[in-house]
């Protein structure tokens, strides 16, 4: 694993954006560039300081797949794929957006999501993973002594009980094919787990990321 610490929240939001645009500029393969993208108040923290300094960058030749949702509807400021499409998404014309639809019953939505992933993986793979944690340690919605309540091939639902709601989420192993994976830990709250994971002796489930392709971004 590598670690990257920054003196402040905003200075990794900059530095975040800035080698988001140009990973995303630089990509020569002639494919869209497959990026999985998580919930919560940083990545729309970056997806702004990416409109701001970045609208130059042609995000159409991108797809972005969230990473896992909470089961709730897509209006929903609870629902990580409707505050993408609403902050980032819509405005830059990325077509190719990808995430469990909870329109669907929760069995339908997680096979759904296993095949549209499992499709992505067969013509070429996951470019880059941004993902978030959380001091428990979870990735995704991979937490700690969690059980799944359906399983389909790369994805699962689950049951989290705070609040009381169920996810749909890749799991570990399809996140891990990922050719580049980055950990945001922004915020005094993540400083423990990003000790546990330079001490590299716990085993939670953000520190069962592929050690090779992850780099980790701290500030707190």
């Amino acid at each position: 694993m590598k670690f990257k610490q920054f003196g402040s929240k905003n200075k990794a939001i900059e530095a975040l954006a800035s080698r988001l645009a140009l990973f995303v500029d630089e990509f020569r393969l002639d494919r869209k560039i497959t990026i999985l993208v998580s919930g919560g108040n940083t990545p729309l923290l970056i997806y702004k300081e990416l409109l701001t300094k970045y609208s130059a960058v042609d995000w159409s030749k991108c797809c972005f797949i969230m990473v896992d949702e909470r089961y709730v509807p897509f209006e929903s400021s609870r629902n990580n794929a409707g505050s993408c499409f609403r902050e980032f998404v819509q405005q830059v014309k990325i077509e190719d957006f990808i995430y469990p639809d909870t329109r669907m019953p929760l069995e339908e939505s997680t096979v759904q999501f296993s095949h549209q992933v499992k499709a992505i993986l067969d013509r070429g793979g996951i470019d880059l993973a941004l993902l978030g944690t959380a001091p428990d340690g979870h990735v995704a919605s991979i937490f700690p002594n969690s059980e799944p309540v359906v399983v389909h091939d790369i994805a699962f639902a689950c049951k989290h009980d705070s609040p009381e709601e169920f996810r749909v989420s890749l799991d570990l192993a399809s996140i891990n094919l990922s050719h580049e994976i980055w950990v945001m830990a922004l915020g005094e709250e993540k400083q423990g787990i990003c000790e546990k994971a330079k001490s590299d002796s716990f085993n939670l489930p953000v520190l069962c990321l592929d050690k090779q392709k992850t780099t980790w971004f701290c500030a707190f």
